[in-house]
């Protein structure tokens, strides 16, 4: 890093992974007694140093790419790391406290997952350095900015008949809603909260850039708009006002019991895979990316989502198309009859005679939409490529719940994006019906895809994407080590290894070998050559038989 930062996206996270693990080794194996432990600790402090240096000097846009990772260290009960990240949140909320304060303020509201003292006192620091400025000022505006965050988890949490009088009631007790500008909060955008990136040819060693927006919408009021939807959990959907007049709506939920930080850290991480599709010149030259949104935790179990716009699940778009297409089969698909499924999945009589009915007309779709013949292929181009990173990003984590109305599709260009990470590492495999595969790939899905045989578009990308991460396999790890630094309350198990398996790091071993090639954890077959890795993955994910074992609510005829 003395050398510049054209390489910081490599070099940070392995940093930042090296540094934890010297300190963890330090916390739980150091003897002072032992001869070897005295040059470990040497070795150690003078570590130390160097991180409290780059802590001091290093860009913000450095850190701020991190931000996840740092975060993470919050958890670890050790002096050096605590000052490393009190200096580096400090040096970020002093530049950018608009973004940072939607950051830090939620830690202080989270009572179930900071029952360690040592990260509320780390949170309370950085808090007062912050608000040292202006004691009485910025003092009163942080303990608004929490009870602000309060009232959006409390929303979130509200489980009556009618929450949208609970609603109203709050915007008449609580006025200042009406006036929010003076808290000086970014819109929760994505627009708001990408850190910035620069020109790595330049030597940006000690420079003051901003590492965000320098100039981020903010927060003028919450309008009176409500929506609560009627799903289990009851999100709501609300809409901020920024200081331009510009409205915007959001989502906000509160799930029960699962930690929903889980979402924050897999945008995390999906942004910086993003970042490696940049650099390599296949996934540059296919303009492959995930699409992002915003997303920050605001409380106990509860998170605030960017609303995208322009976009329709994916269960909408299917059965239009069959409604328009297949009148007669729209009906009988649109819930698959309960007597026709049973804890094993689909009965093999009924799944037969659905294979025999059912029709794919999804290709209709794009032909319907697009009358032009370039608009018509681009748009089908996207929408492979896309579905393509989404399916390995997807196997690669181990995403499951991967039904019909958690895939979003673009109006404009048929572009996919997936929303609700919560049933990430193979937890799937765990449900009382357990998923069989490991991404979606149903016969509607295959039919706007094109020819699908073994040289197609979409196995051609998938294998791009799998060379991609295994190229950059070691940073792709250490994105993934906060969940080890700072485990969620939710307890993961690892199937793959066995059914009682639940060690945070053997997640990650998981993930590793998927990244070496194999597709089963247990097997000795490891695929060396990723489009024979691809086409594997390709036919046990269309494969009749593990859809019929599918969960009916996850609809595999669609």
């Amino acid at each position: 890093m003395r050398h510049g930062t054209a390489y910081y996206y490599h070099s940070m996270p392995r940093l930042l992974s090296l540094f934890y693990l010297l300190c963890k080794f330090k916390d739980t194996n150091f003897d002072p007694e032992k001869k070897d432990m005295s040059v470990i600790d040497l070795k150690f402090k003078e570590f130390y140093k160097k991180m409290i240096k780059l802590a001091d000097y290093l860009p913000l846009f450095v850190w701020a790419d991190r931000i996840g990772q740092v975060l993470g260290l919050i958890n670890f009960n050790m002096i050096e790391c605590a000052n490393i990240v009190v200096k580096v949140l400090v040096r970020l909320i002093n530049a950018h406290p608009a973004q940072m304060l939607w950051y830090i303020c939620p830690l202080l509201t989270m009572k179930k997952n900071m029952e360690n003292d040592s990260r509320q006192n780390i949170v309370k620091e950085v808090l007062d350095k912050y608000i040292e400025k202006d004691p009485v000022g910025l003092k009163k505006n942080v303990e608004l900015i929490i009870e602000f965050l309060k009232l959006l988890t409390y929303l979130a949490s509200v489980n009556v008949k009618k929450p949208e009088q609970v609603f109203q009631n709050i915007l008449k007790k609580k006025s200042w809603v009406n006036n929010l500008k003076g808290l000086g909060l970014a819109m929760p955008i994505l627009e708001n909260f990408k850190p910035l990136e620069y020109d790595p040819k330049k030597f940006l060693y000690k420079s003051n850039l901003p590492a965000f927006n320098p100039s981020p919408s903010i927060i003028a009021q919450l309008s009176s708009k409500f929506y609560a939807f009627e799903s289990k959990e009851k999100p709501k959907k609300i809409e901020f006002v920024d200081t331009n007049d510009k409205s915007l709506f959001f989502l906000i939920k509160h799930e029960t019991h699962k930690d929903v930080r889980r979402e924050h850290r897999a945008i995390d991480v999906f942004r910086y895979i993003n970042r490696l599709f940049s650099k390599d010149p296949d996934c540059q030259r296919l303009g492959l990316r995930i699409t992002t949104f915003c997303v920050h935790f605001i409380g106990d179990n509860s998170i605030i989502v960017e609303w995208v716009n322009k976009t329709i699940t994916l269960r909408e778009s299917i059965l239009k198309t069959m409604s328009n297409e297949e009148p007669a089969n729209y009906e009988y698909f649109k819930y698959a009859p309960p007597n026709t499924y049973n804890s094993e999945g689909f009965k093999p009589e009924d799944w037969k005679r659905f294979q025999e009915r059912l029709r794919p007309c999804f290709h209709t779709y794009f032909t319907n939409k697009f009358t032009n013949a370039n608009e018509w292929l681009k748009a089908r181009t996207l929408y492979t490529r896309s579905f393509a990173v989404w399916s390995m990003i997807g196997f690669l984590i181990g995403l499951g719940d991967r039904h019909t109305e958690n895939i979003l599709i673009f109006d404009d260009t048929c572009e996919l994006m997936f929303i609700d990470f919560e049933c990430i590492f193979n937890m799937g495999r765990t449900l009382s019906q357990p998923e069989t595969v490991l991404f979606r790939l149903t016969p509607e899905m295959q039919s706007a895809l094109g020819l699908f045989f073994e040289d197609s578009e979409f196995i051609k990308t998938c294998a791009i994407v799998l060379n991609c991460l295994r190229s950059y396999k070691h940073l792709i790890i250490s994105n993934f080590e906060s969940f080890i630094t700072d485990p969620l309350s939710v307890t993961y198990t690892n199937p793959d290894i066995s059914d009682n398996d639940i060690d945070p790091v053997n997640t990650l071993r998981i993930i590793q070998a998927r990244l070496d090639g194999k597709n089963n954890y247990k097997s000795d077959n490891t695929y060396y050559n990723t489009l024979q890795q691809a086409k594997a993955l390709v036919k046990d994910a269309s494969d009749s038989e593990n859809l019929r074992k599918m969960w009916r609510g996850w609809a595999p005829y669609h």
